[in-house]
């Protein structure tokens, strides 16, 4: 699940969404921060969703998933200036 936040909707991204996507088994969530160039990584434990994994721009950091083998997106594409 990918979810991109706008500033009307952090709140129901970061909160409640996340709650419902736990409640249905969604093994992996990630939350896109355009405004600080951010993606926040979630996977889904017994107990729910556990701390992100933060990839950061500014850290050349490149996103990928145990749930999509073969993909990889640096993150100077997905937040290219």
């Amino acid at each position: 699940m990918i979810e991109i936040l706008s500033c009307d909707s952090r709140k129901l991204e970061e909160i409640y969404k996340r709650e419902r996507y736990a409640q249905f088994g969604v093994k992996e969530y990630w939350i896109v921060d355009p405004d600080i160039d951010i993606v926040k990584v979630f996977a889904l434990t017994e107990r729910g969703y556990g701390q992100p994994h933060e990839l950061r721009l500014e850290q050349g950091d490149v996103l990928t998933s145990p749930h999509l083998p073969g993909f990889s997106l640096p993150l100077t594409i997905l937040f290219k200036q």
